[in-house]
């Protein structure tokens, strides 16, 4: 089944990502008011519940980041979601220096592609050391 995640505004979009990550990390999601908010959009410290497995949760700081789109064809391919993410890595960076975060959750509506997906993905991993 697909939903409409496109047809929501900005608010819903963050509202959803923190209703799930309420139920895969923990009720202990905390979701930051409106506003600059430093690069997160939300954040749990403790043990998740089932993420990435119930397993094997990850513990620590998670910081949540919601990137929504009204653009029903949008990827993560597309250069202004480039710019986004690099806007947001410098604050990733100050956030881990800071001993501020462990885990990075990234949530977007766009369509996932492979190749320019993962070097996104490793460009945050690389700079937020």
């Amino acid at each position: 089944m697909k939903y409409p995640l496109y047809d929501l505004n900005n608010e819903e979009f963050e509202s959803l990502i923190v209703s799930i990550c309420e139920e895969v990390l923990g009720i202990a999601t905390i979701n930051f008011t409106k506003g600059k908010d430093g690069g997160r959009d939300a954040k749990f410290t403790g043990t998740a519940n089932s993420f990435p497995s119930t397993n094997s949760p990850w513990n620590g700081k998670f910081i949540i980041q919601a990137k929504h789109t009204s653009n029903p064809n949008a990827s993560c391919s597309d250069s202004d979601f480039e710019k986004l993410i690099n806007i947001e890595i410098p604050k990733i960076k100050i956030l881990k220096n800071e001993g501020e975060i462990d885990n990075y959750l990234i949530f977007t509506n766009r369509k996932y592609t492979g190749i320019k997906g993962e070097r996104l993905l490793k460009k945050i991993k690389n700079k937020r050391k």
